[in-house]
């Protein structure tokens, strides 16, 4: 029939080679197709090595000296930490676009600047009036009656969290540091040391990040031989206190977050802050101090990990975060495993020993 003959026409016209420069079959002595190139030749008789995975640590740094603002800063977001501060690259892009109609709200960024200077304005017992002529003079405030009604809310706001800070607040100073922590250096300042602690405020709701960060300020205030508490207090009643510890306890505590560092300077430390807290806060159990592993309580509390992670319409996700999404953009079972890790490792301790 014709179409047997258009198949014998095809198989004696066309000749199927490996698609494969190694393929075993492109070795077999006497064959049409073989191939001379030797380089192949290891790999098509099984002899080839494989490259090694390209997700490698970096060989690690020495580390003789760290300042304590590298160590806030990294604990901050350890993982743009090891972009920035190892890599030298930075995935933050400013939008220079002037917006074509006039503001009725403040950004995210905007609203956080202002509060925070109205409430160091009503902490020091400045008159806020005048603060809010210079702002609004300066096009910081939405446009017209917008503006005051805004500034208004906001005076109210900031109003009960300024008289909480004043009702604690003393004279102050610069505590200069110079303190060995496992054969490291630590040195810089530590400032605003009142005599009863340090005490710390923000005009926004308290997370996870405030809570480590004022973590590694009281370590360092107790290996430095303060015993007072430090504290720090946000809106809504959030709040994060530590009593004071024990030299040689807070040094223990600082060794295993600057290992943390070191560890986090040669490959991405997976410590989300917001994912990992909503994890965590969801499963501790106050009572034993411990993590409830128990099926039913981790379902509730990899949900809420899982929520922080893709975020919704009015909170972008941590997972949309570019540094996050450089290291990986699913969260599978392995990734979930090492975040559950180092939150364990890293904020257990910051919540075992919070007394807000």
């Amino acid at each position: 029939s014709a179409d047997d003959s258009a198949r014998r026409v095809g198989e004696h016209l066309l000749k199927w080679h490996a698609r494969m420069p190694f393929a075993a079959e492109n070795f077999l002595p006497g064959s049409e197709e073989q191939s001379y190139a030797a380089e192949w030749l290891p790999a098509a008789d099984g002899r080839g090595a494989a490259h090694p995975a390209f997700n490698q640590p970096l060989p690690a740094e020495a580390l003789q000296q760290i300042s304590l603002d590298e160590l806030l800063r990294f604990y901050r977001h350890p993982i743009r930490a090891f972009f920035q501060l190892r890599l030298g690259v930075s995935f933050i892009l400013e939008e220079t676009e002037l917006p074509d109609e006039e503001p009725f709200t403040l950004d995210n960024l905007s609203r956080y600047q202002f509060n925070s200077q109205l409430l160091n304005t009503l902490i020091d017992g400045d008159d806020p009036e005048r603060l809010f002529q210079r702002v609004r003079a300066a096009g910081g405030l939405p446009y017209g009656a917008f503006g005051e009604i805004y500034w208004q809310k906001q005076q109210e706001e900031m109003s009960e969290l300024a008289e909480q800070v004043r009702a604690e607040r003393a004279e102050s100073h610069s505590l200069e540091l110079d303190i060995d922590i496992a054969g490291v250096r630590l040195s810089g300042w530590l400032h605003q040391v009142q005599d009863d602690g340090l005490l710390r405020w923000r005009p926004a709701t308290l997370s996870a990040v405030d809570g480590i960060l004022l973590w590694l300020e009281h370590l360092v205030y107790c290996c430095a031989g303060g015993t007072g508490e430090s504290r720090i207090y946000g809106r809504k009643n959030s709040a994060w206190r530590f009593a004071a510890l024990a030299p040689e306890e807070a040094q223990a505590q600082l060794a295993e977050l600057l290992a943390g560092y070191q560890r986090g300077l040669c490959q991405p430390l997976l410590l989300l802050n917001k994912s990992g807290w909503a994890w965590l806060s969801q499963c501790y159990q106050p009572e034993t101090q411990q993590i409830d592993w128990e099926e039913e309580a981790q379902i509730k509390a990899r949900a809420k990990l899982l929520q922080a992670w893709q975020g919704d319409q009015r909170i972008p996700g941590e997972g949309e975060d570019p540094y996050v999404q450089r290291v990986f953009r699913q969260l599978d079972n392995e990734y979930l495993a090492q975040i559950l890790a180092e939150t364990e490792r890293y904020l257990l301790p910051v919540t075992r020993h919070n007394l807000g």
